[in-house]
């Protein structure tokens, strides 16, 4: 499984919103069950979003340290 559809709210970063979505779909997700999925373009779902061909993640990260010159790691842990 890989991310392909970024959609990026509010960037307060030095990096551009289209390099942290290419940076989104290089993060390696597992899934036990991937073969379960069906491709977006296979299943019968009105809006192209259900539990059977999608799955969503929100990443909501603010790095509060004073010093500018600290970066926040994040991780796919």
């Amino acid at each position: 499984m890989a991310i392909d559809l970024v959609e990026i709210q509010e960037n307060t970063s030095a990096l551009h919103d289209e390099y942290l979505a290419h940076r989104c779909g290089l993060i390696p997700l597992v899934s036990r069950d991937v073969d379960n999925f069906n491709m977006l373009n296979e299943c019968n779902c009105d809006n192209g979003n259900c539990s059977k061909c999608g799955v969503s993640f929100e990443l909501a990260v603010k790095n509060i340290n004073d010093d500018a010159k600290i970066n926040l790691e994040v991780t796919s842990d």
